[in-house]
């Protein structure tokens, strides 16, 4: 919270470096106060509550398997607690509208899940963790950008890095380049790409920037 009326004072003074997701369209003074409310929302523990009623509803939601936790901790290692994450496999939530999302700690699938489907919307629930329920803004906002979810490949990476621009990837673009981690890092992809181990390597660092 403390931090959250810092970014108000370089909102006010124009000074300092801003995330992307106050770069949008939306007012971005108007992104600080939805912010502020979802801070205020964790305070209250309302995620919480949201996801006990969910459970209740939805009571054949089920814990993580042994297989799915592997490949979750094969990107994310111990940064996020499994412990708290659940799918739902119901299908009935915004099923015209997206394959897959994040509900706080609850993944809603809407269609099979694959490796790297999984390792997307486990960001969001490592962003949810990490930051709390403003996770969602940050999120909504980075669909409706111009570049959405194109992070701009290998070569972009490799100039943020180099640049220290890690602030300029969006909440859509991170979750991407996990999945991508961890498509690069499997054995059975070896030799699909040129230039493998530069690769590898660029995809590396970058996970591990974007989850410090």
């Amino acid at each position: 919270m403390f931090k959250h009326f810092n970014v108000l004072s370089k909102l006010f003074l124009n000074n300092g470096r801003l995330e992307i997701h106050y770069s949008y369209s939306m007012n971005k003074y108007l992104v600080w106060v939805i912010e502020l409310f979802l801070y205020l929302a964790d305070i209250i523990a309302l995620p919480d509550i949201l996801e006990i009623m969910m459970d209740l509803i939805h009571w054949k939601n089920r814990k993580l398997n042994e297989q799915e936790i592997e490949i979750i901790r094969s990107v994310y290692t111990e940064r996020l607690n499994l412990d708290t994450i659940s799918i739902d496999n119901y299908g009935s939530f915004f099923e015209k509208r997206a394959s897959a999302f994040v509900g706080f700690n609850t993944i809603f699938f809407n269609i099979k899940s694959t490796p790297e489907l999984l390792i997307h919307e486990v960001c969001h629930c490592y962003q949810y963790q990490k930051h709390g329920s403003v996770y969602i803004i940050r999120a909504l906002l980075a669909q409706h950008s111009e570049d959405g979810y194109d992070y701009g490949g290998i070569s972009k990476l490799e100039n943020i890095l180099m640049n220290d621009l890690i602030y300029t990837i969006n909440y859509e673009q991170m979750a991407d380049i996990m999945a991508d981690h961890y498509v690069i890092r499997n054995p059975e992809n070896y030799n699909v790409y040129d230039d493998q181990d530069n690769i590898r390597s660029v995809y590396d660092q970058m996970a591990k920037k974007l989850l410090s």
